[in-house]
């Protein structure tokens, strides 16, 4: 493999691996919501839309410190972000059954959510779906631009 199809190969990893996040996260695969969300943590000259346009669509890959801030944001390690990982230590499978099903979460080990996962599921049925309520007023309240 020649070098350039070895970092096309790379960026398109990349492009892949955050987009799925992204998914994941139920954020919007939309480069302007990406680097609005971005430049609220990044210290550094903003960043632009096509920036971000171009780690969506596998051209680029952000520098390791702008790597790190994009990480933070997903809620997953760098070098998962950066890399890949096909060792499954890296993740933590949470399930929950209730009475319409059960349902299982896969998050990154040593993740904030990892932890905040462990967590809610420490409180009873009951606390769950008040914390159920509060985060839906939190994110109705996010995406409507407000803060509380």
């Amino acid at each position: 493999m020649s070098v350039d199809a070895y970092k096309k190969n790379e960026r398109q990893g990349f492009s892949k691996r955050l987009s799925s996040r992204l998914e994941h996260m139920d954020m919007p695969l939309s480069a302007t919501a990406l680097a609005r969300e971005f430049n609220l943590r990044w210290r550094g000259a903003n960043i632009t839309a096509n920036a971000v346009r171009r780690w969506l669509v596998g051209e680029a890959i952000p520098a390791r410190d702008k790597l790190g801030v994009l990480a933070n944001l997903l809620d997953v390690s760098e070098d998962w972000l950066r890399w890949g990982s096909k060792d499954a230590d890296h993740e933590e499978t949470f399930t929950h059954s209730a009475e319409n099903g059960t349902t299982t979460y896969v998050v990154p080990k040593n993740s904030t959510s990892a932890s905040m996962m462990q967590d809610i599921m420490l409180l009873s049925p009951r606390d769950r779906e008040y914390l159920r309520a509060i985060l839906d007023v939190m994110l109705r309240h996010s995406r409507e631009g407000r803060s509380m």
